[in-house]
Protein backbone atom coordinates (compact mmCIF):
# COMPACT_ATOMS: atom_id res chain seq x y z
CA UNK A 1 0.00 0.00 0.00
CA UNK A 2 1.00 3.94 -0.35
CA UNK A 3 2.13 5.15 2.61
CA UNK A 4 -0.04 8.26 1.45
CA UNK A 5 -3.42 5.81 1.85
CA UNK A 6 -5.41 7.18 5.31
CA UNK A 7 -8.66 5.81 6.90
CA UNK A 8 -10.83 7.69 9.65
CA UNK A 9 -13.16 5.66 12.24
CA UNK A 10 -15.93 8.12 14.35
CA UNK A 11 -16.69 5.45 16.82
CA UNK A 12 -14.12 2.78 17.54
CA UNK A 13 -14.39 3.49 21.63
CA UNK A 14 -18.04 4.02 22.08
CA UNK A 15 -20.67 1.55 21.05
CA UNK A 16 -23.50 3.69 18.90
CA UNK A 17 -25.52 0.07 17.82
CA UNK A 18 -24.29 -3.60 17.30
CA UNK A 19 -27.06 -3.30 14.65
CA UNK A 20 -24.63 -3.08 11.65
CA UNK A 21 -27.84 -2.64 9.17
CA UNK A 22 -29.59 0.57 11.08
CA UNK A 23 -25.99 2.02 11.05
CA UNK A 24 -25.26 1.46 8.07
CA UNK A 25 -28.65 2.89 7.43
CA UNK A 26 -28.26 6.29 9.20
CA UNK A 27 -24.88 6.63 7.27
CA UNK A 28 -26.45 6.25 4.02
CA UNK A 29 -29.42 8.95 5.05
CA UNK A 30 -26.91 11.25 6.48
CA UNK A 31 -24.53 10.87 3.13
CA UNK A 32 -27.18 11.80 1.00
CA UNK A 33 -28.35 14.90 2.99
CA UNK A 34 -24.67 16.15 2.53
CA UNK A 35 -24.90 15.64 -1.03
CA UNK A 36 -27.98 17.35 -1.64
CA UNK A 37 -26.48 20.46 1.11
CA UNK A 38 -23.71 20.08 -2.16
CA UNK A 39 -26.31 19.83 -4.73
CA UNK A 40 -27.82 23.25 -4.05
CA UNK A 41 -24.90 24.49 -2.84
CA UNK A 42 -25.78 25.39 1.35
CA UNK A 43 -22.68 23.71 2.10
CA UNK A 44 -20.78 26.22 4.56
CA UNK A 45 -17.13 26.38 2.93
CA UNK A 46 -13.91 25.42 5.22
CA UNK A 47 -12.59 28.59 6.66
CA UNK A 48 -8.63 29.06 6.50
CA UNK A 49 -7.12 31.01 9.68
CA UNK A 50 -10.76 32.20 10.42
CA UNK A 51 -10.07 34.56 6.90
CA UNK A 52 -10.00 32.71 3.64
CA UNK A 53 -12.95 29.93 2.42
CA UNK A 54 -11.47 26.78 0.63
CA UNK A 55 -13.38 26.38 -2.62
CA UNK A 56 -16.48 23.70 -1.92
CA UNK A 57 -16.46 22.60 -6.11
CA UNK A 58 -14.16 19.39 -4.62
CA UNK A 59 -17.13 17.94 -2.79
CA UNK A 60 -19.18 17.64 -5.90
CA UNK A 61 -17.33 14.76 -7.37
CA UNK A 62 -17.94 12.56 -3.77
CA UNK A 63 -20.85 11.54 -4.88
CA UNK A 64 -21.85 9.48 -8.49
CA UNK A 65 -18.71 9.28 -9.87
CA UNK A 66 -16.61 6.70 -11.25
CA UNK A 67 -13.11 6.59 -13.31
CA UNK A 68 -13.42 4.82 -16.17
CA UNK A 69 -10.50 2.94 -17.18
CA UNK A 70 -9.24 3.51 -20.53
CA UNK A 71 -6.00 1.95 -22.90
CA UNK A 72 -5.05 5.17 -22.87
CA UNK A 73 -6.09 7.75 -20.35
CA UNK A 74 -9.06 6.87 -17.87
CA UNK A 75 -12.24 8.98 -17.80
CA UNK A 76 -14.06 10.20 -14.81
CA UNK A 77 -17.74 9.41 -15.86
CA UNK A 78 -20.09 11.74 -13.23
CA UNK A 79 -23.70 11.64 -12.86
CA UNK A 80 -26.34 14.31 -10.92
CA UNK A 81 -28.50 12.16 -10.16
CA UNK A 82 -28.22 8.55 -8.65
CA UNK A 83 -31.02 7.60 -6.99
CA UNK A 84 -28.89 4.26 -5.45
CA UNK A 85 -26.65 2.91 -3.75
CA UNK A 86 -24.60 -0.31 -3.88
CA UNK A 87 -23.62 -2.56 -1.55
CA UNK A 88 -21.38 -5.26 -1.47
CA UNK A 89 -22.29 -7.95 1.41
CA UNK A 90 -20.02 -11.14 1.83
CA UNK A 91 -18.95 -11.32 -2.03
CA UNK A 92 -22.41 -10.35 -3.67
CA UNK A 93 -23.17 -6.62 -5.13
CA UNK A 94 -27.20 -5.30 -4.58
CA UNK A 95 -28.68 -1.75 -5.80
CA UNK A 96 -30.36 -0.21 -2.90
CA UNK A 97 -32.71 2.34 -3.79
CA UNK A 98 -32.68 5.25 -1.97
CA UNK A 99 -35.50 7.58 -2.96
CA UNK A 100 -39.27 7.03 -3.52
CA UNK A 101 -41.04 9.56 -5.97
CA UNK A 102 -38.41 11.82 -5.48
CA UNK A 103 -38.05 11.60 -1.33
CA UNK A 104 -35.26 10.48 0.28
CA UNK A 105 -36.07 7.35 1.91
CA UNK A 106 -35.86 7.16 5.87
CA UNK A 107 -33.39 5.64 7.86
CA UNK A 108 -35.62 2.81 8.64
CA UNK A 109 -36.93 2.33 5.65
CA UNK A 110 -33.09 1.88 4.32
CA UNK A 111 -32.83 -0.49 7.04
CA UNK A 112 -35.09 -3.10 6.01
CA UNK A 113 -33.70 -2.98 2.41
CA UNK A 114 -30.03 -4.07 4.29
CA UNK A 115 -31.45 -6.49 6.36
CA UNK A 116 -33.06 -8.19 3.27
CA UNK A 117 -28.96 -8.01 1.58
CA UNK A 118 -27.58 -9.58 5.21
CA UNK A 119 -30.16 -12.16 5.71
CA UNK A 120 -29.88 -13.55 1.87
CA UNK A 121 -27.70 -16.83 2.13
CA UNK A 122 -27.33 -16.92 -1.65
CA UNK A 123 -23.84 -17.97 -3.08
CA UNK A 124 -21.69 -15.29 -5.23
CA UNK A 125 -20.42 -16.72 -8.41
CA UNK A 126 -16.44 -16.53 -8.35
CA UNK A 127 -16.82 -13.07 -11.08
CA UNK A 128 -18.75 -11.71 -8.54
CA UNK A 129 -16.39 -12.54 -5.26
CA UNK A 130 -13.30 -11.09 -7.14
CA UNK A 131 -14.99 -8.58 -9.25
CA UNK A 132 -12.65 -5.59 -7.22
CA UNK A 133 -9.90 -7.11 -7.76
CA UNK A 134 -9.65 -6.30 -11.45
CA UNK A 135 -9.42 -2.45 -10.19
CA UNK A 136 -6.69 -3.45 -8.55
CA UNK A 137 -4.81 -4.69 -11.56
CA UNK A 138 -3.02 -2.25 -14.39
CA UNK A 139 -4.90 -0.03 -15.98
CA UNK A 140 -4.92 -1.30 -19.65
CA UNK A 141 -5.71 -5.21 -18.27
CA UNK A 142 -8.71 -3.90 -16.89
CA UNK A 143 -9.74 -1.33 -19.89
CA UNK A 144 -9.54 -4.44 -21.79
CA UNK A 145 -11.23 -6.75 -19.46
CA UNK A 146 -13.85 -4.15 -18.93
CA UNK A 147 -13.75 -3.57 -22.90
CA UNK A 148 -13.88 -7.88 -23.67
CA UNK A 149 -16.46 -9.21 -21.04
CA UNK A 150 -18.62 -5.86 -19.58
CA UNK A 151 -20.46 -4.66 -22.99
CA UNK A 152 -23.36 -6.86 -23.05
CA UNK A 153 -25.57 -9.56 -21.30
CA UNK A 154 -25.51 -9.53 -17.55
CA UNK A 155 -22.46 -7.56 -16.93
CA UNK A 156 -23.36 -4.39 -18.49
CA UNK A 157 -26.34 -3.58 -16.18
CA UNK A 158 -24.38 -5.19 -13.23
CA UNK A 159 -21.67 -3.07 -13.42
CA UNK A 160 -23.84 0.08 -14.32
CA UNK A 161 -25.71 -0.58 -11.26
CA UNK A 162 -22.35 0.01 -9.51
CA UNK A 163 -20.48 2.39 -10.93
CA UNK A 164 -24.19 4.57 -11.57
CA UNK A 165 -24.45 4.21 -8.15
CA UNK A 166 -24.38 7.33 -5.38
CA UNK A 167 -21.49 5.00 -3.80
CA UNK A 168 -20.91 1.75 -2.43
CA UNK A 169 -21.30 0.69 1.09
CA UNK A 170 -19.69 -2.32 2.55
CA UNK A 171 -21.90 -4.58 5.05
CA UNK A 172 -18.65 -6.51 6.94
CA UNK A 173 -19.24 -10.10 7.14
CA UNK A 174 -16.88 -10.39 10.48
CA UNK A 175 -16.76 -8.85 13.46
CA UNK A 176 -14.36 -6.17 14.40
CA UNK A 177 -13.97 -5.35 17.88
CA UNK A 178 -11.46 -2.99 18.93
CA UNK A 179 -9.03 -4.62 22.16
CA UNK A 180 -7.16 -2.35 24.15
CA UNK A 181 -4.82 -5.07 25.13
CA UNK A 182 -4.74 -6.64 21.87
CA UNK A 183 -3.35 -4.36 19.18
CA UNK A 184 -3.39 -6.76 16.45
CA UNK A 185 -7.70 -6.53 16.65
CA UNK A 186 -6.88 -2.28 16.30
CA UNK A 187 -4.25 -3.43 12.87
CA UNK A 188 -6.76 -5.87 11.36
CA UNK A 189 -9.65 -3.33 11.81
CA UNK A 190 -7.42 -0.84 9.95
CA UNK A 191 -6.75 -3.33 7.32
CA UNK A 192 -10.23 -3.83 5.96
CA UNK A 193 -10.47 -0.03 6.53
CA UNK A 194 -8.17 0.71 4.20
CA UNK A 195 -8.49 -2.21 1.13
CA UNK A 196 -10.68 -4.19 3.00
CA UNK A 197 -9.67 -8.27 1.78
CA UNK A 198 -8.20 -7.08 -1.62
CA UNK A 199 -11.10 -7.54 -3.77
Amino acid sequence: MVNSNFYASDAIMMKVTTNQCARAANLIHAAFLFRKSIDYQTLKPIILQGVIPLCSAQYARLFNTTRVPGIEIDRIRHSHDSTHVAVYHKGRYFKIITHYKGRLLYPPELQRQLEQVVVDDSKPSTAELYLGSLTATDRVTWAQTRSGHFRRGINKPSLDAIEKAAFVVILDDEDLIYDAKDPSKLDRYAQLLLHGKGF
